[in-house]
């Protein structure tokens, strides 16, 4: 029998309940906003970030790091935004701001992206012709019914984000790859830039250090010019003679500069790309861990990213996108430099060290303008906000957060989640905190208890 006090605690859990969507953002709502929007906007290949899970305190700074982020990613002459259509919900037309011939890499990239979307979409595993497959479905809790309707209006079936998910993985080298369009192999790389040099691989000036920062190592600064200049560190795993860029500070058919991996730092339109490549060539996502690490990567095992690790190291903790270096290499006063034709490539490459000097800071110089034209603040503050919102979002989740991102008052929260058996739910609620992928694992259980 349905009493008077069984509607009034109904009707006290829908007032907590509607406290909470008044109080809070979540994933349906931002999914209805945005199927209003495209809606209206039907045919443009619209994608959709959200900052609804982010602190109002923090938006400020969420939306400079996915602005500068989109323009690093893009690097074209004119600068795009974000198009801000709640105070939450941004959107960009990919048909319209995205080179045509770049837009299919952007939808693959974006799919790579989303598949690690939990706010949005229900991912599971299924039985399919028996065998065990992970599907992954739009909607979910956010609505099946409005995430189709934005399928239709979008062409893509996931085309809503947490905009610092879409930041993060938007950073590592995969989807950065295919954003940015590095190629797979070195010489198509350069062919793209335009850079030029000589056939044995040096450019018009070059620099030695005996310790190179980042790799505690010996190592070699490239610059190869062109369209794109391109900046080229060529880094060993190990130091030993024939690794030592002192020794050999040219390269001859008898005797030449060993080196095992590269970062490239390419000037597009001012704005830096970042790229890793093995000797061979070969595009890597990451560097090998006995070359170089991110020592701010704590998180992620120390491991060197194209991408995040590049923006973060050079400017955010560095300050500049190429930091000052000083030439090291020796004069040539031995009989080796004495040949005639080691003396004249060791003139053309080592020659002018002011040349390498006002080469850095006018890179610098067109990173630091065209950030400052896009975002409207110095290139380091972007980048600053930018590594906050990747740190922020793979950092430890605590029960505040995940009612901020499940949209539902911790007060509501508090009352419903007690019976949940799920061990990550039950250490939010114990007041400890839980890894993020912990915390995707468990998103699913925690929005529809809650009646999200």
């Amino acid at each position: 029998m349905i009493t008077r006090q069984h509607i009034l605690g109904c009707l006290a859990c829908l007032a907590v309940a509607t406290a909470a969507v008044l109080a809070f953002g979540s994933p349906a709502r931002e999914l209805q906003a945005a199927v209003a929007h495209a809606e209206l906007h039907p045919g443009q290949g619209w994608r959709y970030v959200t900052t609804y899970a982010v602190k109002p305190e923090d938006r400020p700074k969420a939306e400079i790091a996915i602005n500068w982020w989109l323009n690093m990613l893009l690097h074209e002459r004119r600068h795009v935004r974000w198009t801000k259509i709640t105070e939450t919900l941004y959107g960009i037309p990919l048909a319209s701001v995205v080179d045509a011939s770049r837009v299919p890499d952007w939808n693959m990239a974006w799919r790579v992206v989303s598949a690690s979307d939990h706010a949005f979409s229900v991912t599971g595993q299924v039985l399919i012709e028996g065998k065990i497959q992970t599907v992954q479905a739009p909607g979910g809790w956010a609505g099946l019914a409005e995430a189709g309707r934005l399928a239709a209006a979008t062409g893509t079936k996931f085309p809503l984000l947490d905009a610092r998910q879409w930041l993060v993985d938007s950073s590592r080298a995969g989807a950065y790859y295919q954003m940015v369009g590095v190629p797979g192999r070195r010489e198509d790389w350069f062919a793209k830039l335009g850079a030029v040099g000589a056939a044995a691989g040096e450019s018009i000036r070059a620099a030695n250090l005996t310790d190179r920062g980042p790799t505690r190592k010996p190592g070699r600064i490239v610059l190869r010019a062109g369209v794109s200049p391109v900046w080229i560190t060529r880094d060993p795993a190990r130091i030993q003679a024939d690794r030592d860029p002192i020794r050999r500070p040219v390269n001859t058919a008898e005797i030449a500069l060993v080196h095992d991996a590269e970062e490239h730092i390419a000037s597009v339109n001012g704005w830096p790309v970042y790229a890793l490549f093995d000797a061979a060539g070969n595009r890597q996502d990451t560097a090998p861990q006995n070359v170089a690490v991110d020592k701010h990567a704590e998180a992620e095992g120390f491991l060197l990213q194209a991408g995040i690790s590049c923006a973060r190291c050079h400017i955010a903790v560095g300050g500049e996108s190429l930091w000052a270096f000083s030439d090291e290499t020796l004069p040539p006063d031995t009989a080796f430099y004495a040949r005639p034709d080691v003396a004249l490539t060791f003139a053309d490459i080592y020659g002018d060290p002011e040349a390498l000097e006002i080469q850095r800071q006018f890179h610098n110089a067109q990173a630091e303008r065209v950030t400052r034209r896009a975002v409207g603040v110095p290139i380091q503050e972007a980048a600053k906000a930018h590594r906050w919102a990747y740190e922020s979002y793979i950092g430890q989740v605590d029960f505040e957060q995940a009612c901020r991102e499940a949209g539902v008052h911790p007060m509501h929260a508090l009352k419903v989640l007690p019976a949940s058996t799920d061990p990550h739910i039950r250490r939010l609620l114990g007041g400890e905190t839980v890894h993020r992928e912990m915390w995707a694992s468990s998103f699913q259980e925690f929005a529809i208890t809650c009646g999200r």
